[in-house]
């Protein structure tokens, strides 16, 4: 029932467990049947994304997509860094 998801203007890379800064991130609902605004931005840009070799991209604490989400928990927690 939600449709969402990230836009980081830097390209992700898997070389280190880091956050990475990003004036220009954003996450974003499609669908979203709580109400939640549409568009948020980093409240710190300093730790908009995260890199790391065991994950997808990384918002904040709010968009976490792992590797091999099929197997491993993924979340989102929209509000938390945005």
């Amino acid at each position: 029932n939600y449709i969402f998801g990230g836009y980081a203007s830097i390209a992700w890379n898997s070389s280190g467990g880091e956050y990475v800064k990003d004036p220009k991130a954003f996450v974003f609902s499609l669908l979203n049947p709580s109400n939640h605004p549409l568009f948020f931005k980093s409240r710190d840009p300093n730790t908009a994304i995260y890199h790391d070799y065991s994950f997808g991209p990384v918002f904040g604490k709010d968009i976490c997509i792992t590797d091999e989400c099929n197997k491993n928990e993924s979340f989102a927690n929209i509000g938390t860094s945005y």
